[in-house]
């Protein structure tokens, strides 16, 4: 379903770059994707799933797609692709028609596609990469190294998993490189996994976060995907897992990272573990997860509780 959804997103991006006279060749490429969220219990197999896309803002050269899937015309899930437009001969961005807003919810979309923007620009300009953590953070970090760890906590370390694929001609895309649809499933399934053995049971997916498309992965490549736990919730049964690809060059071992994806699942069935980082950069990342489940409980007000069993084979 990923990989239908970031088709769809690709088709949709297409279309509108494509509408205008004398419009020029160019592709459409996955740069990132806000945020996948889990609106509803995922519905019985015996219910058809329809997938809608529309475009809901466009900047310069990137634009917005949203992406819904659709059940009994409820929607189940929510989902924003960020799509740029590419010079196929340069390989430079290009200047995409722009996006007339004619009625209110478009309107309302593309304010709310604004709103991402100045979000995406804020949330960069406080990264952990370049700014310190807030005190708050400092000093929950500080706490794990005095105070006594808990019996239930697992080190992060130990939550790791990783796996190694081999690029193939058939999960190519119009352009020739590994598509990105299969790139998010590979890394859907590594999190999941990574969640399970966490959980000691099954685990329900919530939330996919933000995913970034750092470069391009060709046929070919060595694949190595890695997966931890960076943060875990009692309150409210909730973990964060993150999982980098890189691509790897057996030659001289040099690796490239091109993608990292963040989620979220639920445990409802057993009580939550917590996670304890033992150096300063598993620390950082522990605060990035704390802050992904605080962008999470933000978007999640107002909306009716989705942690439990999203699935029913009845």
């Amino acid at each position: 379903m990923l990989e239908d959804m970031d088709a769809l997103a690709a088709s949709v991006a297409h279309k509108h770059a494509e509408s205008g006279e004398g419009s020029k060749p160019l592709m459409m490429v996955t740069a990132s994707v806000d945020r996948i969220e889990l609106k509803r219990p995922w519905p019985s197999l015996q219910h058809d799933l329809v997938l809608h896309g529309q475009p809901v803002f466009v900047g310069n050269s990137a634009m917005d797609v949203l992406v819904q899937m659709i059940a009994d015309d409820h929607p189940i899930l929510n989902a924003q692709f960020t799509m740029v437009g590419v010079d196929p001969n340069t390989g430079k961005g290009v200047t995409l028609n722009r996006l007339e807003a004619t009625t209110e919810q478009e309107k309302k979309m593309f304010e709310e596609g604004l709103r991402r923007k100045e979000e995406k620009s804020l949330e960069n300009k406080q990264s952990l990469r370049k700014t310190p953590p807030a005190p708050e953070e400092s000093a929950l970090i500080h706490h794990f190294f005095t105070d006594a760890v808990p019996q239930n906590a697992v080190h992060m370390k130990d939550t790791r998993l990783q796996s190694v694929l081999v690029m193939n001609p058939q999960q190519r895309n119009t352009a020739g490189k590994i598509f990105g649809g299969y790139l998010m499933r590979m890394g859907y399934e590594l999190a999941w996994s990574t969640a399970f053995l966490f959980c000691r049971s099954r685990p329900v997916f919530v939330e996919m976060q933000r995913i970034s498309f750092l470069a391009p992965v060709n046929i070919g490549n060595l694949v190595i995907a890695n997966s931890e736990v960076t943060y875990s919730e009692a309150k409210g049964q909730i973990l964060c897992v993150d999982v980098a690809l890189d691509v790897v060059y057996p030659v001289d071992g040099s690796h490239q990272r091109t993608n990292t994806l963040s989620f979220i699942f639920g445990c409802p069935d057993l009580p939550i573990r917590g996670i304890l980082p033992e150096t300063y950069a598993e620390a950082m990342r522990f605060i990035e997860g704390r802050r992904n489940y605080m962008r999470h409980i933000s978007h999640r007000r107002g909306l009716p509780a989705v942690v439990q069993r999203s699935w029913d084979l009845s």
